[in-house]
């Protein structure tokens, strides 16, 4: 049977998923330690798949895939990248120590921009362009593209943004079924600051967007208990 996962093209937060598979190991342990194992004998030869689609397309794996299918459903995971989440972790070896995630669709982005031609002189019908104009111009495609190149590296590493360990955590905590209540019931455990309901609610919301991933209905409202 083909699976199809499809993967949107979006600006995504990737530090921010490395950190939320992170944060699920200390707030969400079953969802690591529950993946089925595998075959840690295959020959070195043998095609080792790094994403769930990949896995869809070999046969002999077919009993591995629906495995990791039953632990998706079990634990409410909907998102292709989490999907191949596990499947590196899984076909990395029996060890449930920590996630192996390496995406296929990390941008690595590079800065290159494009300025054209200065033309001092009339040619084949192009009106010449003084020096100070094309500097001008070129002066101000290089900033407009500087700034550009800024923002994506920026959203893909989650740049000046503090709070995203934080925010990790809670999120971990909200996917494995806690309130915002619950959760800043724990918060108030060892923290003095007062951090309320709705703070938690809303961080946990823009996180699980920044980073695509699905997050699950609140049982009740964002401030009861779950």
């Amino acid at each position: 049977m083909s699976i199809h996962w499809s993967y949107e093209r979006v600006a995504v937060n990737f530090r921010g998923r490395f950190i939320y598979v992170e944060a699920t190991v200390a707030h969400w342990p079953a969802l690591l330690r529950s993946l089925p194992l595998t075959d840690t004998s295959l020959p070195a030869e043998s095609r080792r798949p790094d994403s769930i689609a990949e896995l869809s397309q070999l046969p002999k794996f077919d009993e591995i895939r629906e495995a990791i299918l039953e632990w998706a459903r079990q634990y409410g995971v909907k998102d292709a990248w989490l999907m191949d989440a596990a499947v590196q972790t899984v076909f990395k070896g029996p060890s449930r120590e920590r996630w192996h995630y390496i995406p296929s669709e990390l941008p690595i982005h590079e800065f290159a921009v494009t300025f054209g031609t200065w033309l001092p002189m009339p040619f084949q019908g192009l009106d010449p362009v003084t020096w100070s104009e094309f500097r001008k111009t070129s002066t101000a495609t290089f900033n407009r593209k500087l700034k550009e190149y800024h923002q994506a590296v920026e959203k893909t590493w989650g740049v000046d943004r503090p709070s995203l360990e934080q925010h990790a955590a809670w999120t971990a905590m909200w996917q494995r079924g806690k309130s915002a209540e619950q959760i800043r019931r724990y918060l108030a455990r060892g923290s003095k600051r007062t951090v309320t309901e709705t703070n938690i609610y809303m961080a946990v919301q823009r996180f699980g967007k920044d980073i695509g991933l699905t997050l699950r209905e609140p049982k009740s409202g964002p401030g009861r208990k779950t």
